[in-house]
C-alpha cells in the first residue's frame, strides 16, 4: 500500500472528508486529493501532522506491511554514541592524542637535553680556565663566553613547549 492509500484509509476510519482532513492540516482539498492519487507527497511536516491526527506513528504512515513486518535491524544512529563509526572516531582521537603526548614527552626531553649539555660545557670550559668575568664567576663566564647561553635559553623555550603541550592535552574537553 502506498502512503496517499494509507492516508486515505485513516481519513475515512476518522469519518473525515477530504476537506475536513484539509483544514485540519491549512491545506487546500485538492492537495489532500493529490496525497491520496500519488500524484503528490505531504511535505514531512504534514506527515508528523497526520500521523498526529490519525493517532498512528510516521513509521506506520510511511512504511509498507511488508517493511513493517520485516525483522527489525537498527540502522547507525550517527548520535549513538555505540555506533561504530562513533567508536571508530573516538579510537582515532585516543590515538592522535597519543601521538600529541609522545611529541611533548620528545619536545620535553630536547628541551632538558639542551639545558643540560649547555650547562656540562659550561662546566667543561670553566674547569679547563683559570680566566673569568669578575662579576660572573668561571661558571658563568663559561655560558656567556661560549655562547652556550643561547643554548640554555633555546633548552628553556623547548621545555616550556613541553610543558604546554601536556598541559593543552590534559586540560583538554573535547
Amino acid at each position: 500500500m502506498r502512503l496517499g492509500e494509507r492516508i486515505a484509509v485513516c481519513r475515512k476510519k476518522m469519518g473525515w472528508s477530504q476537506e475536513a482532513l484539509a483544514e485540519k492540516l491549512s491545506v487546500s482539498r485538492q492537495t489532500v486529493s493529490r496525497w491520496e492519487t500519488g500524484e503528490a507527497l505531504p511535505d514531512v511536516e504534514k506527515v508528523v501532522l497526520l500521523a498526529g491526527l490519525f493517532g498512528v506513528t510516521t513509521d506506520a504512515l510511511l512504511l509498507d506491511e511488508a517493511s513493517a513486518e520485516r525483522k527489525e535491524t537498527s540502522p547507525i544512529n550517527v548520535f549513538d554514541s555505540n555506533s561504530p563509526e562513533e567508536k571508530r572516531l573516538e579510537r582515532v582521537e585516543r590515538r592522535r592524542q597519543g601521538l600529541r603526548i609522545a611529541a611533548g614527552a620528545f619536545i620535553l626531553a630536547i628541551g632538558i637535553g639542551l639545558i643540560i649539555a649547555s650547562l656540562v660545557w659550561a662546566g667543561w670550559w670553566a674547569g679547563k680556565t683559570d680566566w673569568w668575568y669578575t662579576n660572573y664567576g668561571a661558571f658563568g663566564t663559561g655560558l656567556l663566553y661560549t655562547g652556550d647561553v643561547w643554548v640554555f635559553i633555546n633548552g628553556i623555550l623547548v621545555f616550556l613547549a613541553g610543558i604546554a603541550i601536556f598541559v593543552r592535552e590534559y586540560i583538554r574537553k573535547d
